[in-house]
Order: C-alpha cells, then structure tokens, then sequence
C-alpha cells in the first residue's frame, strides 16, 4: 500500500512539475512577445575583403522587402524570410539572421568571391570558387583575371548559378584550374595579362609585353605548356629580333612551333 502511495505522490509531482514548465514556458512567451526589437546590426563576414556589399546595402534590401522592424514585436520577426531576402541577391553566399540578447536583429552575411572575370561582347559575369556564375556588380569591380572571346556559355537566360550541363561545368572548373595556376606561381603571377578562348575553344594567353600570343590549346597538362613558353623565351627568343615571331604554340608535347 505504501509503494502503490509513494507511486500516487511520484505520478502527482511529475504532472505539478509538468504544468510549471508548460506555465514557465507561456509566460516566457508572454515577456518575450512584449519586446520590441530595438535595431539592426549588420556584420559583414570578412569585412576587410569585402567588394560587393556593404551593411547599408543590407539594411535597404530590408527595409524594401520587409518594411519596418524597429519596434516591432521581436516574436514577429520573420527570420526566414530576413535571411531569403538578402540570400536571393547574386553577390551574397550565405546569410544568417537572429535576434540577440540585446533585443536587436543581427544579420550575419558573407559574399562571394569571384576568381575569374567572364567577358562577351555583351556582357560579363563573374565565377567564384564553387563554380557558381554571378553578374558583375554596380558596386565595384573585381580585380581577378579576365577571360575573353568565345565562351562556350550561354549568358542570355541571366547568369545566377552554377552552370546547368556537366560539359560547362567541367569547362568552368578547367579555367579556375588554369587561373590558379597562374596565379600562385610568382613567375607568371603578371606576366599574362589576358586569356582570349578561340572558337574552337581552345585557349590563348597574351603577355603583358611584346607581340607574341601563345597557344596552348585545351586548358589542361598546364605545367608542361608553362614549360615550353618558358623554353621559348631562354633558347628560341633571343636569337631573333623582338617582335619576330606573332604565334608561338606550345599546344604539343615535346615541341614549339613559332609563326611570323
């Protein structure tokens, strides 16, 4: 009789404790709903390489979208719906929204990094490390390297993602390889100062000096290709006057075919 009373006393304590957090958690409800939110704080992640966005371009993608917030219910806020309206611009990458303890929106934000600078006749486009395609931005420009010429892209749908068919990605992928490339190793970190895709789709680099455009084909075996162009201007070049040669192709292994 006593265990079966001692169970009764258990079984009424857990339902007195039950109701006190559900009592708990409605009044916390009630005072958390009585707080109005007092401000916006906009950090940008990175701040010091920021080129696209800055706390007040944030704030006005808000206050379009949303309307106002100060002093709105902090219960109210749609933090969602924060975070999709600064997401669905193309130069931000990743956005987090939260009302701190300080009873302000703090609105988190990191932007996109272009590597290369996609250029048509019509129009450019940036690539960041992922792959994804974005438009060049009012803001500023980026100081990446451009590619010119005959893009196997179809920029006229609007450029705001990665690109749809494998091929392109590969392709895409191909020309931050070589763009890296170029860029880690002192060396030939500015020595090119544009790289032009043909319309067959292979490649030519152009050097800050001189008349020479080198071909090199296919963006691939790049190490080999820098070789050669290396070979050409310690055996081949210095027998000649500068400016003699137009072309030189380095597309083939074992071998530099120079064209007046």
């Amino acid at each position: 009789m006593k265990k079966v009373f001692s169970y009764i006393l258990i079984a009424i304590g857990a339902l007195l404790l039950a109701a006190l957090v559900v009592l708990s958690y409605r009044q916390a409800q009630s005072d958390r709903a009585a707080i109005r939110c007092r401000g916006l704080e906009v950090k940008i992640v990175d701040s010091s390489k920021t080129v696209f966005i800055t706390p007040a371009d944030v704030k006005a993608w808000l206050d379009s979208d949303l309307g106002g917030y100060v002093g709105t219910p902090i219960t109210d806020i749609d933090l969602r719906k924060v975070e999709t309206t600064v997401l669905k611009r193309s130069a931000v990458k990743n956005c987090e929204a939260f009302v701190g303890l300080d009873s302000a929106l703090h609105v988190m934000v990191s932007e996109r990094r272009p590597v290369i600078r996609f250029q048509t006749p019509s129009r450019g486009f940036y690539a960041d490390r992922d792959g994804y395609l974005f438009p060049l931005q009012r803001r500023a420009a980026a100081h990446v390297p451009v590619i010119d010429g005959e893009l196997p892209l179809d920029p006229s749908a609007g450029i705001n993602g990665e690109p749809v068919s494998e091929k392109d990605k590969a392709w895409v992928n191909s020309m931050t390889a070589l763009t890296d490339r170029l860029s880690d190793d002192r060396e030939w970190r500015y020595f090119f100062v544009q790289i032009h895709v043909e319309s067959n789709g292979e490649v030519t680099l152009i050097p800050r000096s001189g008349k020479e455009r080198f071909l090199i084909g296919q963006p691939v075996d790049i190490d080999g290709k820098l070789h050669r162009i290396k070979l050409y201007y310690t055996a081949v070049a210095p027998s000649k006057d500068p400016g003699y040669y137009s072309t030189v192709n380095v597309k083939f292994e074992d071998r530099i075919i120079c064209k007046k």
